[in-house]
């Protein structure tokens, strides 16, 4: 073991992904997991660098032996989290990164990226139920479809009550598959820069409200103004609209369709 070659192929590594090589980050850190597999933070580094390359089950791996190194470590919470819903295992994917979230501190940048995945992961399980339910109706509609036509084959119904019945079948299945349908978000739950819904909603001084990294940007490209009212916007002036912040949290819980990634 040698901690201190390890850590200078980390700092290397650092270097490699800071510049988007990440398959030669990829060699560092496992040189430097040669030289000391005790840190967690080796296969944090590791495991996002399979992130960026697309390797979502050694990205996985990584995580979890983080994890089995420092159980409180976020980052490997949160990449196995997301590794898990990328791999198909969302309810878990999820408990992991509920689990992240609830070890990070609030109102950090990891925190809100962690929020963030939390609503991509609640949307791609509710579209996969989605899809299952109508997969479901579309075969219990065939079924009772078969049904009815037996029963008028066999003289139990006449035409009249087979037409009857089928159009009353067809009515049940399209409006349950209306009710699943999306619908206008609220505006006031979006965002006026993006017309998305927000995550990180803050207040500018002329009381209107935008998502924080989206105005940030504003402010850093066009100048500190507010987009709307074009009134003085100093970035150090912006307050979290936390009130705001808890409707959008309950609102994407109830209708996980809504989040815009």
């Amino acid at each position: 073991m040698d901690p201190a070659q390890a850590l200078a192929l980390k700092e290397r590594g650092n270097l490699c992904f800071k510049k988007g090589m990440f398959q030669s980050a990829v060699e560092l850190y496992s040189q430097a997991i040669k030289c000391d597999s005790s840190c967690a933070v080796y296969y944090t580094n590791r495991a996002l660098c399979y992130k960026k390359l697309g390797k979502w089950t050694l990205a996985l791996e990584d995580a979890k032996e983080a994890a089995k190194l420092q159980y409180d470590n976020i980052k490997a919470h949160f990449l196995m989290g997301e590794a898990l819903l990328h791999l198909g295992s969302m309810e878990e994917g999820l408990q992991q990164l509920t689990k992240a979230r609830s070890l990070a501190t609030a109102a950090t940048t990891i925190r809100q990226e962690i929020e963030d995945a939390i609503h991509k992961g609640n949307k791609m399980l509710f579209l996969r139920k989605k899809e299952e339910r109508s997969k479901e109706r579309a075969e219990l509609a065939s079924f009772l479809r078969t049904s009815l036509e037996t029963l008028y084959a066999s003289g139990a119904l006449t035409y009249s009550e087979l037409q009857q019945r089928v159009e009353q079948l067809d009515r049940v299945v399209e409006e349950a598959e209306a009710s699943t349908q999306p619908f206008e978000v609220p505006s006031c739950l979006s965002c006026s820069i993006s017309m998305a819904i927000m995550n990180d909603p803050v207040i500018t001084p002329s009381g209107i409200t935008y998502e924080k990294s989206l105005l940030r940007e504003h402010l850093r490209h066009n100048g500190q103004f507010d987009p709307i009212t074009r009134k003085p916007c100093p970035s150090d002036s912006l307050v979290p609209n936390y009130g705001l912040k808890e409707v959008i949290s309950w609102f994407l819980k109830k209708y996980p369709w809504a989040y815009d990634s």
